[in-house]
């Protein structure tokens, strides 16, 4: 490797222009490959595509938008790529040594590979920003869309560059770089998601599906989740969301690069091929493998391979065998990459004690409820409102349901021992979220058997909840009105059963005005009364004999500008629906009958579907 000496010397400059020619005819073949792998993304994408796309179409603006999102993954792999090529003497000692006897500050080093990595990055995205103005601005694409592109991608470059260059300070060996950028990069996410896991088995009640709280210390999972493009309404334009939060990461990755300098020149140039750049932080890579390594050791062969299929104190001895385990391959590999030697036994030990011990805590303090999580049951009185998420979600705020659902849950935290073990049975989640008057919200979630609980008394109350009139009305409550114009497709499906038990059904298609007419005059009756849109769950009888063999799907469609609404409605006819049936009796033959008379084969002795009238009859 040659390095062309500075023709000058500087001793107050951040950046070396021979240096920089150095590495520009060394890395020319990556941003060149970069520029045209943008060149594809953008213009050559949307001149494929303006071949196909009707004039003020709004799917040129759309695919400008789709870009700006891939920009996050793409940065995200050319930014350890640049970083790779930038700093890479550093992981070489005669290299190292080169650079170090040049006649220039640490500062203008580091500041000249920083700089000459990012600004070709930057540029081709401004050159093919630049391009697809010149090229489609004012011709399908918008000016603002292409600068939401281009906003996106310079902050996507900011942000993730950043972190590249501050993980390459912290490593010595070219190989352990991106292992590093990409452990760091996804760290929180990976390691928060497993100890959910974790605590769910350990945890009666835990949330189920908790939200990751600590997401946004990941930042390509941060950007991924929060950065969409969406339809305004008002205009029918498209715009993306989310570029308040890439300008943040771009402020991060801007301070990490700071850091980055700062630990560049108190960095020990010898270090170069060690697995960790600093004596200081050799514990804390040990540390940090040991319990990285159990929490995702854990939860990978716990709900994996085990198949999660214990419970209890078995469970939570299970787990922490298996946290030990991990914690002892995390330590020694850690020990392994340090000392670059696969002779490390017994080695250094203390430290792996310490881990073990804490494991132990947590995990037996996590199934002793030490903390009273779950013996925790709010008052009524101190309740707001309470949030089921099932289908579209339900929101109850009447005190008497409130109170309903606070005695439910109170029972279920006294039948801890009879719920515990349901997980692996056939049944329903129950998910409460609780919002207090004071703004805090409480979240819990617990697993019931369906088919022979061991309580059922549990799961009627909890069926009984669901049926209640407040819940009714919200799950009866569309995103679009039923009219002659939103009518996309309707159909009463009847079901019974030959007297040789095979099945047998007949669907009738209603058109437009018939649907319209079977809601008004017959739905919106029934649901006032509260004889529709309810949820059943414990196969008590109780359904077979009140519910019919008919139902009601309805399917919806709204046109706004480009974007295509869509609703549905699947209704149970039970057999006090009586606006329902007599409108079913009135207009068609379908033989109505409780789901027990169908499915008793002696009651049905004929196997053809009475003469539909041919105003429903199916097509």
């Amino acid at each position: 490797m040659s390095w062309e000496v500075p023709s000058m010397k500087s001793k107050t400059s951040f950046f070396d222009p021979g240096v920089c020619r150095n590495l520009l005819r060394r890395c020319w073949p990556l941003w060149t490959a970069w520029f045209v792998l943008l060149l594809f993304l953008l213009p050559v994408s949307l001149t494929r595509l303006s071949g196909f796309v009707s004039p003020g179409s709004q799917d040129m603006n759309r695919a400008v938008l789709n870009a700006a999102e891939y920009m996050i993954p793409l940065n995200f792999g050319m930014a350890i790529l640049t970083a790779m090529c930038m700093f890479s003497y550093l992981y070489n000692t005669r290299s190292c040594g080169l650079m170090n006897s040049l006649p220039i500050r640490r500062e203008t080093a580091f500041g000249t590979a920083y700089l000459t990595g990012l600004v070709p990055m930057l540029a081709a995205e401004v050159l093919v920003f630049a391009l697809t103005a010149a090229f489609y601005g004012g011709r399908g694409v918008t000016m603002t869309n292409l600068l939401r592109w281009l906003l996106a991608a310079l902050f996507s470059s900011l942000a993730f560059y950043g972190v590249a260059v501050f993980c390459a300070m912290l490593t010595g060996s070219l190989f352990i770089l991106p292992l590093a950028y990409a452990v760091l990069s996804f760290a929180a996410w990976v390691a928060e998601s497993c100890l959910h896991e974790i605590l769910g088995a350990l945890i009666y009640g835990f949330p189920n599906g908790g939200k990751v709280w600590i997401s946004w210390l990941s930042p390509p999972v941060a950007l991924m989740n929060r950065v969409s493009m969406g339809l305004r309404q008002e205009n029918d334009s498209w715009r993306l969301f989310g570029l308040g939060t890439i300008a943040v990461y771009a402020g991060v990755g801007l301070v990490l690069s700071f850091l980055a300098l700062l630990l560049y020149k108190k960095r020990q140039m010898e270090c170069a091929g060690d697995t960790v750049a600093f004596p200081i932080l050799k514990p804390l890579f040990r540390y940090c493998m040991a319990f990285g390594t159990a929490v995702v050791f854990a939860s990978l062969v716990y709900s994996l391979l085990l198949g999660g299929s214990f419970h209890g104190r078995t469970a939570a001895l299970v787990l922490l065998a298996l946290l030990l385990l991990g914690a002892g391959l995390g330590w020694y590999a850690a020990e392994m990459l340090i000392r670059r030697t696969v002779r490390v036994f017994p080695g250094k030990w203390k430290g792996l004690v310490l881990v073990c011990a804490a494991l132990c805590v947590l995990s037996l303090g996590a199934e002793l409820d030490l903390t009273g999580f779950e013996r925790r049951v709010p008052e009524p009185e101190q309740v707001e409102s309470l949030r089921i998420p099932i289908g579209r979600g339900i929101t109850l705020r009447q005190p008497e349901n409130i109170g309903e659902a606070t005695e439910l849950h109170r029972r279920l935290v006294e039948h801890k021992s009879l719920h515990e073990g349901e997980i692996h049975e056939a049944g329903v989640m129950i998910n409460l979220q609780y919002i207090l008057k004071d703004g805090r919200m409480l979240e819990r979630s617990y697993y019931l058997a369906c088919f022979e609980p061991e309580d059922p008394e549990d799961l009627v109350a909890w069926e009984t909840l669901l049926n209640c009139p407040e819940a009714q009305e919200q799950r009866a409550a569309g995103k679009l009105p039923v009219t002659e114009e939103t009518f996309y497709a309707a159909t009463l499906h009847c079901i019974w059963y030959d007297e040789e038990g095979r099945d047998q059904y007949a669907d009738v298609r209603l058109t437009a005005e018939q649907a319209r007419d079977f809601y008004e005059n017959a739905v919106l009756p029934d649901r006032a009364k509260h004889t529709l849109d309810r949820t059943w769950l414990y196969p008590d009888g109780v359904q077979q004999d009140l519910c019919s063999n008919v139902s009601f799907y309805l399917e919806l469609m709204q046109q706004e500008g480009e974007q295509t609404r869509w609703d549905h409605m699947d209704l149970e006819i039970c057999m006090d629906s009586e606006a329902c049936l007599r409108w079913i009796r009135e207009n068609t033959d379908l033989p109505v009958m409780t789901r027990r008379e169908a499915m008793m084969t002696a009651v049905m002795e004929v196997t053809d579907l009475p003469a539909v009238p041919a105003a429903v009859r199916e097509p």
